[in-house]
């Protein structure tokens, strides 16, 4: 994990934690990487054949340019090797991750044109596996990977627990378990969220049961808000449930 200035850390692909763990998953990495080398191999191209730029800035672009193409080559070469590999190790993975690290970036900010017309810009060196803040164009990869990481992982998980590495296994179970703290309302509950059916002391009905949206178990209820589930109190004295209501919060 990297440490930020405040001393807060943020998650990168660095840790083990977050490594690929089969086939499918180090796939999911190299495609949602490879739109972002190839998207910055063509904007270091691109950029300044279309725009109006200082010397400094025009200066920076040109030294800068074979940085990235070499990048961009040698991505797809690492790309390749792994796509040729019939199974992989943890060790296998640790290294093409680690060959990763050690790849060029550069992050561009285009802020506005001055009164002169020239780009205003904000020109930042990097490496591509850097943690970087979710206005970089350099994170735009990382959101891809870590959703589609967790989708594979509870497919795993749910197949043979056995199938995750033990970084990974720790860390989701610890994420899932905190996921489902709070996932259902016991009875009588006020739901967390706002329901049209009246509920509560003063009138006739008792919440039975509120289930929140979950990935982790597929549900999955309008706008991914929560399922509630009442009862009519006189009812549920009898012990007659074959009348439950059902509203879902907003």
């Amino acid at each position: 994990m990297s440490e930020l200035a405040d001393g807060q850390q943020q998650n990168t692909i660095l840790d083990p934690a977050y490594h690929p763990f089969d086939r499918d998953t180090m796939s999911l990495l190299f495609e949602a990487l490879g739109e972002s080398v190839t998207r910055m191999a063509r904007g270091i191209i691109r950029f300044p054949a279309m725009k109006k730029l200082r010397s400094e800035d025009a200066a920076w672009f040109e030294r800068v340019q074979p940085i990235i193409l070499e990048t961009f080559v040698r991505f797809f070469e690492i790309e390749g090797r792994m796509r040729a590999m019939g199974k992989f190790t943890e060790s296998d993975i640790a290294s093409f991750v680690e060959e990763l690290a050690q790849l060029d970036a550069y992050d561009s900010q285009y802020l506005k044109n001055d009164e002169a017309g020239y780009c205003e810009l904000v020109l930042r060196e990097a490496k591509l596996l850097d943690w970087q803040n979710d206005r970089s164009d350099l994170r735009r990869w990382w959101h891809r990977y870590d959703a589609g990481l967790t989708n594979h992982a509870i497919k795993a998980y749910t197949t043979d627990s056995d199938l995750l590495p033990s970084a990974q296994r720790n860390r989701f179970e610890g994420q899932w378990r905190q996921q489902t703290r709070d996932g259902f309302g016991e009875m009588g509950h006020a739901p967390l969220g706002h329901i049209y059916t009246p509920h509560g002391p003063d009138s006739p009905n008792e919440v039975l049961l509120e289930l929140h949206t979950s990935q982790l178990t597929g549900w999955i209820w309008g706008d991914c808000y929560s399922l509630v589930l009442l009862i009519d109190r006189k009812a549920l004295r009898r012990g007659d449930f074959s009348s439950i209501m059902f509203d879902i919060t907003n």
